[in-house]
């Protein structure tokens, strides 16, 4: 068992070979999520054990983790290395053997490219764009190492594997996979006439998420004589002035939820208000998949899930003049909403299943293990 972590999991099947994901800690975040439900959907046959790690103490236990290490998270951290973790690693990778790794995100590159050397190939799942920290000279070196020693960079949109092209990825190296969800979980939304639609905010309430930006907006729609009934999802930060500003607009807030699907199921409208560093925002796969037409602004992936005009509307990243003509366009018509939802669905499931991005992700495993 490596030092101070979880004891290594028993194998149930001995003589299959092991594919560890690492992720940063246990936080039911949408980046999280699809990792342990990657591992589930690839564990489903085959003849690869997939097995889920987190390196630092969490704040919750929702993934299920089948490995953690447990490294505090403090001071080593914010300053950008905790030998602790390599070494941890390093136990973790003498004992599992893997054949590969995948780590998920920038945080898990880094550790998983100093605690393997060139021994285990690892894929890079890139999942946001580049983070204003990496203005630090010694950060962006640090950068430039992990993806120079990463056998495969997998992009969770095109936006971002433009973005490793530039950054001088060559392109036989790059490679997009989007988030997957499970079109079973969704139940499509019933798309009532509802005299006060639902509008939905889903996400973290930081800076970038910017939920006080809906609030301001929901205030803007009302102000303009349309009748909504707004409802934000999510913890952080931000949460105890967000609460005392909704309250003023009559929207609830609810909190940190699992039940997402359900409440998707009951809403008529999703806005996504971020700003960049995004990546694949899993929120509109999840709207799309329960028929919930979008307003999302222009952040790297949104273009990726959304046709724009045909399944929701895109306005660009400041614009919050656009932004509440877009969602008081979607509110007067429900007939438009409604088309932009069923169409929403139709695409997500086809495009954006669990089983196709777990497809894609068996591909690339077995080219750098070959």
């Amino acid at each position: 068992m490596p030092e101070g972590g979880m004891p290594l999991p028993a194998h149930q099947d001995v003589d299959l070979p092991v594919v560890l994901h690492i992720v940063s800690y246990d936080v039911s975040r949408g980046a999280e999520r699809y990792a342990r439900a990657l591992v589930d959907a690839l564990n489903r046959g085959g003849d690869v054990r997939h097995l889920l790690m987190t390196m630092f103490e969490g704040d919750e236990a929702g993934l299920g983790a089948d490995l953690a290490l447990e490294v505090p998270r403090g001071v080593f951290r914010r300053l950008g290395l905790d030998p602790r973790v390599v070494t941890r690693l390093r136990n973790a990778f003498r004992t599992l053997q893997p054949q590969a790794i995948v780590a998920h995100g920038g945080e898990p590159a880094k550790y998983a490219a100093l605690a393997s050397g060139r021994g285990i190939p690892f894929a890079y799942l890139v999942i946001g764009s580049s983070h204003p920290l990496l203005g630090n000279s010694l950060r962006r070196k640090m950068r430039d190492f992990y993806v120079d020693r990463a056998a495969a960079v997998v992009a969770v949109s095109s936006a971002i594997a433009d973005e490793m092209r530039a950054l001088g990825v060559p392109d036989s190296e790059v490679h997009v996979i989007p988030n997957g969800r499970d079109p079973k979980v969704y139940e499509a939304a019933g798309h009532t006439d509802r005299e006060t639609p639902r509008v939905l905010f889903i996400g973290h309430l930081d800076e970038q998420k910017r939920p006080l930006l809906f609030v301001s907006l929901i205030s803007e729609i009302k102000r303009r004589g349309v009748e909504a009934f707004g409802v934000m999802v999510g913890g952080g930060p931000l949460h105890d002035e967000v609460v005392a500003r909704a309250h003023l607009d009559g929207i609830e807030v609810l909190g940190p939820r699992d039940d997402v699907p359900a409440l998707l199921a009951g809403a008529d409208l999703l806005v996504m208000t971020s700003r960049p560093p995004e990546g694949m925002p899993g929120v509109l796969i999840e709207a799309g998949m329960a028929g919930v037409a979008v307003v999302t602004t222009d952040v790297p992936g949104a273009r990726d899930v959304v046709v724009d005009g045909v399944t929701g509307l895109v306005v660009g990243v400041d614009d919050e003049i656009g932004l509440a003509d877009a969602v008081e366009r979607l509110l007067r018509d429900g007939t438009l909403r409604s088309g932009m939802g069923m169409a929403a669905r139709e695409r997500c499931v086809a495009e954006f299943s669990l089983d196709v991005s777990a497809g894609a992700w068996i591909e690339i495993l077995e080219g750098i293990t070959s």
